[in-house]
């Protein structure tokens, strides 16, 4: 891993307590400097924003970034007591008819 996304890495760590895998995170930044039209060398902080940024709109199931805890599917019932990301697929709303919700 190269020295800029080990500080991308950090960053997201440190700041939004996000871990990517690895090689998702050099992928991103690949396409981030592509998309940079203008020949300039980014910022480390703009760097580090537009690949937050990315992760935000990332479907997290085809990043493979997991952050439960393993063998937590097998539990009844568990409290966790860290942080964790977690990405909603649908909700329902309880407080209406099902019908209405269709």
């Amino acid at each position: 891993m190269t020295g800029e996304a080990e500080h991308v890495r950090d960053w997201l760590r440190v700041t939004w307590g996000v871990t990517v895998p690895s090689d998702w995170l050099e992928a991103c930044i690949e396409w981030v400097h592509s998309e940079n039209e203008t020949g300039r060398t980014l910022a480390a902080a703009d760097l580090c924003s537009t690949v937050f940024e990315q992760w935000l709109v990332a479907d997290l199931s085809e990043i493979g970034a997991s952050c439960l805890p393993d063998g937590i599917a097998g539990l009844a019932k568990v409290s966790l007591s860290d942080s964790y990301c977690l990405q909603m697929n649908s909700i329902s709303d309880v407080s209406s008819p099902l019908y209405e919700q269709l």
